[in-house]
């Protein structure tokens, strides 16, 4: 059924309104990117350390072994 009242109205999005949802989305990117670089930082370290451990812990086992 066509709405009389607004016959020309097209359905989807308009440039303005394109526009202002990327310019949000890049702020929010702008604004974690940080925050997310501190964590893959943070993750590498933790599984650097664990992966120091680990084989220290398998040395003394050996040593204990032999």
């Amino acid at each position: 059924m066509i709405d009389s009242a607004c016959p020309r109205r097209s359905q989807g999005f308009t440039l303005l309104e394109l526009l202002i949802t990327v310019v949000v989305g890049a702020i929010l990117l702008a604004i974690a990117m940080p925050s997310f670089r501190s964590y893959v930082q943070n993750s590498r370290l933790t599984t650097e350390s664990d992966t120091l451990v680990y084989s220290l812990n398998l040395a003394r086992d050996e040593a204990v072994k032999l």
